[in-house]
């Protein structure tokens, strides 16, 4: 506001001024303006013409109109200043607050046009943006579309290489190991590999497996962990082939535990205790947790079973039971432990059955059986769960019947039949 003062004092000043100055200009008024001279330093002397009175009068006024913009402190020390140092001043000053105030205004629409380009600038949608997304959703539709594929090719193979219905069926530990393996084999990029994976989940399993002999043979290197998956995947399937895989990955490393575990229970199908009595203690000395330590000692007490070394094996498995039940003991809520468990109590049963101790059976059979009734509860959907009590009850109806108690093994056969009965109508297609 102040600025819009003094531009228009300004004006008003220099024009009375200017026009002065003309006149004295176009009438001949002293040759160094006397008009001027009056204006700028006041009479000296004489009458002064009205339009030079005029001149100096509005200079007065402007001086007064700018010292009352200023500050008080300035205001007296301003006030003795000649009146023709505002006529020049106050122009002067209007126009540069004017020219700032112009300045800030172009400033300011500049940044308004800036800004507005900007927004006319700023990348929408564009063709480009588009072609993005749609890379993207093709690539997750891809990605899918391999996963789906993945899992119906772990799918056919885990068929292909299913244990045959003559069989004897998998340990637990085979069918994890041969699950592993066939997650192993579809994941490995080397193209023997892939070959067999394609075999095996058309079904050609013999192919499949002719594929993974050639890439072991030819991988010395790792060829102990490449014959280790032959022999997983050929278990149950192809028994021959799986003993002479896992003879080889355990020529390469006899340290491997599992290996060697497996190779003990080949050996002795095969009928051959001796090698297989080896392997068990080969076992033994590669054990490297707990665990391994019970499954060392069942597999050499199995052996000792079949060899009629009934007092050995019965040592071997008390062993492998308290270490079961130690582990049980520490884990409460894990299902295999409470299995290994169970497992130990079932084969003791057996063992002191066969050795004539049937009371020693009995307690063992018992023992196992509400060990097996506790997991069915805790998981009743099961039929595995449900399989296992019914087993347990069998063997406890067979020993009860060596011991005489007819009414009592009655009673075990019936619950077993109940059982059975119950599973058949929840699966009536199962043979």
């Amino acid at each position: 506001m102040r600025a819009g003062k003094v531009l228009r004092m300004g004006i008003v000043g220099s024009a009375i001024a200017f026009v002065a100055i003309g006149l004295s200009d176009a009438f001949g008024i002293s040759s160094v303006h006397p008009g001027l001279a009056h204006v700028l330093f006041g009479p000296s002397g004489g009458e002064a013409a009205p339009w030079q009175q005029l001149a100096h009068q509005a200079a007065i006024w402007l001086r007064e109109r700018l010292i009352d913009l200023l500050p008080s402190w300035a205001t007296e020390r301003f006030r003795f200043l000649p009146p023709v140092i505002f006529i020049i001043a106050g122009p002067l000053i209007a126009f540069t607050l004017t020219g700032l105030g112009l300045k800030k205004l172009h400033d300011a629409r500049e940044g308004f046009r800036k800004t507005g380009d900007m927004f006319k600038e700023a990348p929408s949608p564009s063709p480009a943006t588009h072609e993005g997304q749609e890379a993207l959703r093709v690539l997750f539709e891809a990605g899918r579309a391999e996963s789906a594929e993945m899992k119906a090719k772990l799918d056919a193979i885990l068929a292909a290489v299913s244990p045959k219905a003559s069989a004897a069926p998998l340990s637990s530990a085979e069918q994890a190991a041969k699950e592993g393996a066939v997650v192993g084999l579809v994941s490995d990029p080397q193209p023997a590999a892939q070959e067999a994976a394609r075999d095996l989940a058309s079904g050609d399993v013999t192919a499949g497996f002719d594929a993974l002999e050639r890439e072991a043979r030819a991988a010395e290197a790792s060829a102990a962990e490449k014959w280790q998956r032959l022999g997983a995947l050929a278990a149950g399937v192809d028994t021959a082939r799986a003993h002479a895989a896992y003879e080889q990955a355990f020529r390469l490393d006899p340290t491997d535990f599992w290996t060697c575990v497996m190779l003990a229970r080949l050996r002795q199908q095969a009928g051959d205790l001796r090698a297989a009595g080896e392997a068990a203690r080969a076992a033994k000395q590669a054990v490297r947790t707990d665990r391994e330590r019970y499954v060392a000692n069942f597999w050499v007490g199995d052996v000792l079973v079949k060899a009629g070394d009934l007092a050995g094996a019965r040592a071997h498995l008390e062993k492998g039971l308290t270490i079961a039940e130690r582990l049980a003991a520490q884990n409460p809520g894990s299902a295999e432990a409470q299995r290994d468990v169970s497992v130990s109590l079932n084969k003791l049963g057996d063992v002191l059955a066969e050795g004539g101790d049937l009371a020693g059976a009995r307690a063992r059979f018992e023992q196992c059986h509400a060990v097996l009734e506790r997991l069915a509860a805790q998981n009743p959907g099961s039929a595995e769960a449900q399989r296992d009590v019914s087993v347990s009850l069998n063997k406890l109806g067979n020993v009860l019947v060596k011991a005489g108690d007819l009414a009592g093994a009655r009673k075990r056969f019936e619950e077993d039949l109940a059982i059975a009965e119950r599973l058949a109508a929840q699966n009536p297609g199962s043979a």
